[in-house]
């Protein structure tokens, strides 16, 4: 790999998760989330890997549906809110689609009328997100009945989104549970597939797997310490120099130096998706050692102290997330030096176009 900073994606991890989590769910269906270019690790790549185990995939809009579609026959579901762009072509590929209204479902029947095609719908619940979804049985009822005259729709699901799911919002995913299954006995819809649980629902309650679960973050190696992160990311030395105690380093007159240093310049900044927030308490691996950030995040450059580091040469490449001989860097690390999560960590280096795939299948 020739360029100055890149990503390595290992696909035999990937795999390693998903297969985890289809031992985890039994009887129940896997549906991988491959949004936001699967989280930032190429979605051609990962689709094609995840085939062989994941029953389906689920994707936030009808362009990355379309796009997933080409790479598998297994079914794939819009999880976000239902838009017109592209719709036609969705449709025609068999995508199926989250409603969460009545406005929503005669949308679909009024494109899938003019394509003379039944289409796959799952019916979306707020059970307390407040995001999307519809909210009573009256609403719910309405869908039901208008879908049951349709010739064109048909329901494939009925399901919700947690709002938190760690010990401490125990109660809300138990609130949201009882709420869901209320509705449904309600409305009399037991007999149909339901699906809650993302990663942490599921890890958390996996009596919440229920017909389906939606696994995202797991996937890509976070959310139990059994699972295998799948991305690396790695950036080239440009330079090396040596400073005096009490030199200012990098942008501002913050960053002094309290010794004399010798300091390396690496290949990758904010622009790269390298977060500004991790200069504070940030580092990176260079042979098996760290080495801390001294200065501000550059746009493009990052500054790192490599006094008590051996044999460090211009040309080398610095370990930006992943594992140098015995340490290694996570994105949940990173994630919280910066006060976030690791899904923006990891779906920020999709601004690296370089990728490396390792162990395809």
């Amino acid at each position: 790999m020739k360029n100055n900073f890149y990503k390595e994606i290992n696909l035999q991890n990937l795999a390693f998760n998903a297969n985890f989590f289809k031992q985890q769910l039994k009887n129940s269906k896997l549906y991988s989330v491959v949004k936001a270019n699967a989280y930032g690790h190429g979605l051609k790549q990962c689709v094609l890997t995840l085939n062989q185990i994941s029953d389906g995939f689920c994707v936030v809009n009808n362009s990355e549906a379309i796009k997933v579609k080409k790479y598998t026959k297994k079914p794939v579901v819009v999880i976000g809110a239902l838009l017109p762009t592209k719709l036609f072509n969705a449709i025609k590929n068999d995508v199926e689609f989250c409603v969460q209204s009545l406005f929503d479902v005669k949308m679909l029947e009024k494109y899938t009328k003019k394509l003379k095609k039944v289409c796959n719908i799952h019916i979306k619940i707020d059970t307390g997100m407040h995001r999307l979804g519809i909210h009573t049985h009256r609403e719910l009822k309405r869908i039901v009945n208008f879908v049951n005259k349709s010739p064109y729709l048909a329901i494939a699901g009925i399901c919700t989104h947690m709002g938190g799911n760690d010990s401490n919002n125990l109660h809300r995913t138990k609130s949201q549970f009882i709420k869901f299954n209320n509705l449904i006995d309600r409305c009399g819809l037991n007999n149909i597939p339901t699906h809650i649980a993302n990663t942490e629902t599921f890890l958390s309650n996996n009596i919440y797997g229920l017909n389906f679960a939606r696994i995202g973050i797991g996937m890509y190696g976070y959310g139990h310490n059994e699972l295998k992160p799948v991305m690396s990311v790695y950036a080239k030395i440009l330079n090396i120099s040596h400073i005096k105690k009490d030199e200012i380093i990098g942008y501002g007159c913050k960053n002094i130096a309290k010794k004399d240093l010798k300091i390396a310049v690496l290949n990758i900044g904010y622009a790269q998706g390298l977060m500004r927030d991790y200069y504070k308490k940030g580092y990176v691996l260079i042979n098996g050692k760290r080495a801390k950030i001294v200065a501000n995040i550059c746009m493009d450059m990052t500054i790192v102290d490599i006094s008590n580091i051996k044999n460090v040469k211009i040309g080398n490449y610095a370990v930006i997330l992943g594992k140098s001989k015995n340490k290694q860097i996570t994105a949940l690390d990173i994630a919280q030096k910066c006060k976030t999560i690791e899904y923006e960590v990891l779906t920020n280096f999709n601004l690296i176009n370089c990728t490396k795939y390792i162990n395809q299948t």
